[in-house]
């Protein structure tokens, strides 16, 4: 080639030398040369295959970085299937894990069977099983050990990783999405979530720099079945363990999820619990869309609940990573209003325990918790980033605004299983319904997230702050004014010019009132 390989470009190194990158060039001069470590090494290419990949077109080589770097979110990789999301692009994901994780090991742990070892699992979909093979060979490929735990549900696999000691894990799953979708969740050792600031960047630009290739080295690939310690794991929560303080009947659906599988295991022969299933089969097919949060996707949940006059009902997400509950009425409770009556709990049963929640979540969390004796303590949402709040503040239970639920004993990740068991704690405690328990924390009302077209957002948030210069002002994730019946929060959107604002106060009404004093200041609402 006449054009020298840029130096941002050198992804290859040799074994024991992962902190030295060195160029095509270099890596192919050593073994003509016949260099001693080439033997062993993950980038010992066939010499014609090495020669293809470097006189690849440039718009080829473009084509192909962007089609591996388009599969790649903030927090994960989700996609269409096959098309982007093929085979060949789980491979470079795989291998580019394998890389990554191989790099953060350190002195004993390079030797040691179960740090180098990843965990592995996968969810019902259809295509998951032959993404998950593609995504195996890809980290067998960069010399990485790979444990393989099966069909789990995702909250699994971070339990996995903290039991095993291993480096970090991989769960294939298309979460939430629709059947056209799937996607990896990466999590690193002690199940710390691997997010695009916290080394999916890294992955992600190894992946689209590295094609399939043949590496020289095929690490060790076993199978392990967790199926009974994350049961006694889960079931460990549930208060009475064998026998209900008193009889419960509750509709559960699977979503033809992952719940699916794994309720039946891990609530068996309970005393007290009646469990009616509600889309358990994995057909390839979704009854409805796994998302519940959508108020569709619960429409057959309400109807069963009210046929078999049960206490309450969940619906788990695909990946039984999130849920919603929904009363005896068919009424679902919103899930800050669910995390309240969580988080008073926790208080109650850890005095001056700290509690991680959604800022835009409703005040009625941080209230209980503080009348409780705990500390609340507001964090802008996304999943990793209260996993790394409650982490640094060693938080016993955190929420988001998704239906995701944290707990401290799951590695500070979320768990839809240990918020149903918990759910069920509460109410069989209590000689109240769900609904009963939940209806005095839903003193406040939601505009939701609306967002607003702004020209000019700075100016515009200066404009609001002297319109609001005597409220409590708090900086996290954008702008937050409170106000003893109300409150605002603002935050630029990231893309466009534009302004998320989310209302709070205690009743419609105001909520009306504040908007549409708002509306002047920002501009027009999309």
């Amino acid at each position: 080639m006449n054009d020298r390989q840029p130096t941002k470009d050198y992804y290859r190194f040799c074994p024991g030398e992962e902190h030295i990158k060195i160029s095509n060039a270099i890596c192919r001069g050593r073994r003509h040369a016949h260099y001693p470590k080439c033997a062993s090494c993950q980038f010992n290419d066939d010499a014609a295959a090495a020669q293809e990949q470097e006189i690849r077109p440039e718009e080829e080589k473009s084509q192909s970085v962007a089609r591996v770097e388009n599969v790649f979110r903030a927090d994960d990789v989700c996609a269409t299937v096959p098309t982007p999301l093929s085979d060949e692009v789980a491979w470079r994901i795989g291998h580019a894990t394998g890389q990554y994780l191989r790099g953060k090991l350190r002195g004993f742990d390079r030797v040691d069977p179960n740090a180098r070892s990843v965990i592995v699992g996968r969810d019902m979909r259809e295509d998951s099983a032959w993404l998950q093979k593609a995504l195996i060979e890809g980290i067998r490929s960069a010399g990485m050990d790979v444990v393989n735990i099966g069909l789990i549900d995702t909250p699994q696999l971070y339990f996995a990783v903290e039991r095993t000691g291993a480096c970090g894990g991989v769960q294939t799953t298309g979460g939430r999405m629709n059947a056209a979708y799937n996607g990896f969740v990466f999590c690193a050792a002690k199940a710390v979530p691997i997010a695009v600031d916290t080394g999916l960047a890294s992955i992600r630009d190894i992946a689209a720099r590295v094609p399939k290739h043949k590496t020289g080295v095929t690490a060790h690939q076993t199978v392990q079945n967790l199926s009974q310690p994350y049961a006694d794991f889960i079931r460990g929560e549930l208060h009475g363990r064998t026998k209900l303080p008193r009889p419960l009947k509750i509709v559960v659906d699977a979503s033809n999820g992952m719940a699916g599988r794994w309720l039946p295991l891990i609530f068996k022969r309970i005393r007290g619990l009646t469990i009616v299933p509600l889309h358990y089969e994995h057909r390839g097919a979704f009854a409805h869309d796994p998302d519940p949060l959508v108020s569709k996707n619960c429409r057959d949940l309400r109807k069963a609940i009210k046929e078999e006059k049960a206490d309450f009902g969940v619906c788990f997400d695909g990946d039984a990573s999130s849920c919603a509950f929904i009363d005896d009425k068919g009424i679902a409770i919103p899930t800050d209003v669910m995390a309240a009556l969580l988080a008073r709990m926790f208080v109650e049963r850890e005095p001056r325990a700290t509690i991680v929640h959604d800022l835009c979540a409703t005040r009625a969390i941080a209230e209980e918790v503080e009348r409780a004796g705990g500390v609340a303590v507001p964090t802008r949402g996304g999943d990793v980033v209260i996993k790394k709040v409650m982490a640094q503040e060693n938080a016993a239970f955190g929420s988001d605004l998704e239906g995701r639920f944290y707990f401290r004993s799951n590695s500070f990740c979320e768990s839809a299983f240990l918020a149903f068991v918990h759910a069920i704690n509460l109410t069989a405690a209590s000689d109240r319904k769900l609904a009963e328990l939940a209806r005095p924390l839903q003193r406040y009302r939601s505009s939701g997230e609306v967002r607003f077209a702004c020209p000019e957002p700075d100016r515009t948030l200066k404009l609001i702050a002297q319109a609001y210069e005597d409220a409590q002002v708090e900086e996290i994730g954008g702008v937050m004014f409170r106000y003893p019946d109300w409150q605002v929060h603002l935050r630029r959107d990231t893309r466009e010019p534009a302004l998320h604002v989310t209302l709070q106060a205690r009743s419609k009404s105001m909520i009306d009132e504040k908007l549409a004093e708002l509306r002047p200041m920002i501009a027009n609402e999309t």
